[in-house]
């Protein structure tokens, strides 16, 4: 991994770390003047562990410097397209779930005598959903004595919706300029993503954990530090929003060989506690039950079977795929024809959002509720999730076959075992 997204992935941990320790200030009744301090105490150790002063960087092709110079524009200029199109393409003050849930139960965990009233907005309020949001607004809110504002929401949706295509063009570039940069232009033209990451709902953040465990699993048999970080990100996801839990469970299927291994499991086991202990403890304080899972009663099999049904999912998530994305799913269609050309079966990371899409397609087949409602409301967003993730895999796949003019002359060091 470079030393360029060990900090993007130093960042995203940091987010959970801030999340969880501010929320369990608020369970404790611990005064900010205290959680402040031991946030910075955690996030310097953290650092400290993942990005070590002893990293071995990658060793070059001679006549690279100036290639890494070419890179650096390119992702300065992609980085200068997000930052222009983002504020200019997002919803003024958020979207409606940023109004009615994210931003306003983290106004809520700012009040740290009354912040379990969030619980009594039950009424299309969510106040099941998980923390990692909400909780790294509020700390950020109280910080800077900004209950009130906007700005905070916004710098951080800004923050992630950036971040997301430099993890991606940080690893593709290391095998391939020439796609990196192709990749990092579909992120910046692709106004699905720009509006939906700057929407200031939680659905990009969990979009970066996912890529960002998917990104760490590459290094993990030859990393432990990036095994577990892949396992912490996983558990993020379920910290960030319920239907994290699907994808992080085929995240850790499709990689278990990775992770269940004997001699993987001892580092495997304790990093996954961390997060999911959080999402434990939320679960046992918060005492409403998710609408969707209390709804859901017997009669899910014989909705799965209705074909009407089948049909109305596949033609919405038809209609997301050749109308949301414009340019991005040109790509799709080439890539599968480089596959097919080549011989090469799509990777797990291409099958990981596969296996995605249809979990998330089943669990329209089988709601409980008004499924056009359903969809109309929610199923872009959830597909969303799975875009960037979707990028990164078609590219690796692409930078990784022997093509010529697109690979770099020699390839990076190994991993280095930790």
């Amino acid at each position: 991994m470079s030393e360029r997204n060990r900090y993007m992935m130093f960042a995203g941990m940091g987010v959970g770390c801030i999340s969880s320790i501010y929320f369990l200030s608020l369970l404790m009744g611990l005064p900010l003047l205290l959680a402040a301090p031991a946030t910075l105490t955690v996030l310097f150790l953290l650092g400290k562990w993942l990005i070590p002063a002893t990293t071995i960087s990658e060793v070059q092709a001679e006549g690279a410097a100036k290639q890494q110079w070419i890179s650096l524009v390119l992702l300065a200029a992609g980085v200068a397209g997000l930052a222009i199109t983002g504020p200019a393409m997002a919803p003024k003050y958020g979207g409606w779930d940023a109004w009615t849930i994210w931003n306003l139960h983290a106004r809520t965990l700012t009040d740290a005598e009354n912040w379990r009233k969030m619980f009594q907005n039950v009424t299309n309020g969510h106040p099941d959903y998980p923390l990692a949001l909400p909780a790294t607004l509020a700390f950020f809110m109280r910080l800077f004595s900004s209950a009130d504002g906007y700005m905070i929401p916004f710098v951080f949706s800004m923050f992630v919706a950036i971040s997301i295509p430099v993890v991606v063009y940080n690893e593709i570039e290391r095998k391939s300029l020439p796609v990196a940069a192709v990749i990092l232009a579909l992120f910046v033209v692709e106004a699905y993503y720009i509006i939906n990451s700057t929407t200031q709902y939680a659905d990009a953040l969990l979009s970066f954990f996912l890529l960002s465990a998917l990104v760490c699993v590459q290094y993990a048999r030859d990393n432990y530090k990036l095994l577990m970080a892949a396992v912490v990100f996983a558990g993020l996801c379920v910290w960030t929003k319920n239907e994290g839990a699907v994808l992080a469970a085929i995240f850790m299927v499709i990689y278990a060989p990775v992770f269940f291994s004997r001699s993987a499991l001892r580092f495997t086991l304790p990093a996954m506690a961390v997060p999911l202990l959080m999402v434990v403890i939320f679960k046992l304080v918060c005492p409403v039950q998710n609408d969707l899972v209390r709804d859901t009663g017997g009669d899910s099999f014989s909705l799965l079977l209705q074909r009407e049904r089948w049909g109305v999912v596949f033609d919405f998530f038809a209609d997301v795929f050749n109308q949301r994305l414009a340019y991005s799913r040109w790509i799709v269609a080439v890539y599968l024809v480089l596959c097919a050309v080549t011989k090469r079966l799509p990777s797990k990371r291409f099958l990981l959002v596969l296996v995605s899409v249809f979990a998330y397609f089943l669990v329209y087949v089988v709601t409980p509720k008004d499924l056009t409602w359903h969809l109309s409301t929610s199923a872009e967003r959830l597909l969303f999730q799975l875009f960037p993730v979707l990028l990164y895999a078609m590219g690796m796949d692409v930078a990784e076959v022997d093509l010529p003019y697109l690979n770099r002359t020699k390839t990076d060091a190994p991993a280095v075992s930790e």
